[in-house]
């Protein structure tokens, strides 16, 4: 189709710097929705973004010179607020990456998965399921401190007892964070206390902790340098119940039997055939919770830009109330610009996970 006639879209990432690699599974994953999903009047700008506010924005102001009637990312919040003008004034809507709330809004709509809503659905279940009683660990920095103000307000609001809250460092130095962490995971669980209540009742064993629902808001390798430290502090994790959001996805949990039994909130698990077998088929490479955005990013161009009425990028277009599915279940932008995500409970266990609470099949059904 002449270039005259076709709908651009431009899609900010970071293509060179530290984060290149990133950028680079987010682009493959926009190419392989751009094939599957949309069609020959729609183009795609790759622009990189770089690694400052600056670059990012003089990456949007050069795709708004080229035709771009919607901006998909940058990544970082940093970027995203300084793309966030340049495209207000060009009357364009964006479709960031990041999770950080504050950057929502006026035009800038978040596809993330959102922290809060996670912690919520993952303590509306614990609480249906008869826990009373909720403690946290969280890595000391500004994800676990999110999370943790999420989880202290969604206890309040179900009417549970907060019992104790634990920051754990994660400064570089492994020796001197394996040291702070056992400090930490020891107050938290009363280990001394405990212990002295134990020998005060001339018994050999250390009593059981006052909470019965544990939050860890960490994934990867440091969730599952933490798990272990419960069991070592006497804390009997079949009895009590470890919780945790969709950092948890893709930590190999199996490995570590501390976490058996726990459950998290996140999409469902990947099915044969979908997003993230296509993509390994396609590039070689397993595909990372951005790129399965960014593939999401684009589908939803390429659906609004094949409208009954023509290309339609509108807000009120953006906000539809039946939402989107995409890789990662459905979803649905609010007017605030937050992603509204319907998400599932998951059991780790040792052959993987299960699902123990399906999301529901539709935003109505949420509601209801």
């Amino acid at each position: 189709m002449p270039a005259a006639e076709r709908i651009k879209v431009a899609l900010l990432l970071p293509l060179t710097g530290a984060s290149a690699d990133l950028g680079r599974a987010m682009l493959d994953a926009a190419t392989l929705a751009l094939f599957e999903i949309g069609d020959e009047t729609l183009e795609i700008l790759p622009r990189d973004s770089g690694a400052t506010a600056e670059t990012a924005a003089t990456a949007a102001a050069a795709a708004l010179r080229d035709g771009a009637r919607l901006l998909l990312g940058p990544v970082f919040a940093a970027t995203v607020a300084a793309v966030a003008p340049v495209a207000r004034q060009a009357g364009v809507n964006v479709i960031g990456f990041s999770t950080d709330r504050a950057v929502a809004g006026g035009g800038v709509y978040l596809i993330g998965f959102l922290p809060d809503q996670e912690v919520e659905r993952i303590v509306g279940f614990a609480r249906r399921s008869g826990l009373t009683r909720f403690a946290a660990l969280a890595p000391d920095n500004a994800y676990g401190h999110t999370v943790v103000a999420a989880y202290e307000s969604a206890v309040q609001r179900q009417q549970r007892v907060r019992v104790a809250i634990g920051f754990y460092p994660i400064d570089g130095d492994a020796r001197a964070e394996r040291q702070r962490l056992t400090a930490v995971v020891r107050q938290v669980v009363g280990f001394d206390r405990r212990r002295a209540q134990g020998a005060q009742d001339a018994t050999e064993t250390v009593p059981d902790v006052t909470f019965d629902a544990m939050l860890i808001a960490d994934g990867g390798a440091r969730l599952r340098a933490v798990a272990p430290f419960l069991n070592f502090y006497d804390v009997d994790t079949k009895r009590v119940r470890l919780l945790g959001t969709s950092q948890w996805e893709g930590s190999d949990l199996r490995t570590e039997p501390a976490l058996h039994g726990g459950w998290y909130a996140g999409p469902l698990p990947p099915v044969p055939g979908g997003f993230e077998a296509r993509y390994q088929a396609a590039y070689g490479a397993p595909a990372n919770r951005l790129a399965a955005l960014a593939y999401d990013a684009v589908a939803i161009a390429a659906v609004l830009a094949a409208g009954a009425q023509g290309a339609d990028f509108s807000a009120q277009a953006i906000t539809a109330a039946n939402g989107f599915s995409g890789a990662s279940g459905i979803f649905r932008f609010r007017p605030d610009g937050l992603a509204e995500r319907n998400l599932a409970v998951l059991e780790v266990g040792a052959e993987g996970v299960r699902v123990v609470d399906p999301p529901p099949p539709s935003f109505d059904a949420l509601a209801n």
